[in-house]
């Protein structure tokens, strides 16, 4: 029983130690790959403002990337370039939407 909880002590620490180095999760990564088609305007961690007319996402939380990826989807969300946005989002899923959410809250805990 001791040894069970001293591996399952190591394996957690080597998780922690892993994820505070830089390491994503899983789902980060999955949202990493997706995002790539959006570095071009929004930049690789979201910090621009993209085409000087969106709001930089970098500090946005999940929750927020989420309903304005969904908001494009459905035409209750954006600006000038709207329609631009919804040509992307509507490729996405909800659980690639999560994806790219995740993905930019992670990158910019850093």
């Amino acid at each position: 029983m001791k040894k069970l909880i001293f591996i399952a002590f190591l394996s957690s620490l080597f998780f922690t130690c892993s994820m505070s180095g830089g390491e994503l999760s899983h789902s980060a990564k999955k949202g990493k790959r997706l995002y790539k088609v959006c570095i071009s305007c929004h930049g690789v961690k979201g910090e621009k403002n993209a085409k000087g007319q969106s709001k930089v996402i970098s500090s946005w939380d999940k929750k927020s990337i989420f309903d304005a990826l969904m908001g494009y989807k459905k035409r209750t969300y954006g600006r000038k370039y709207k329609n631009t946005m919804r040509m992307f989002a509507m490729q996405l899923n909800k659980k690639k939407m999560e994806y790219i959410a995740e993905y930019l809250v992670q990158v910019n805990k850093k």
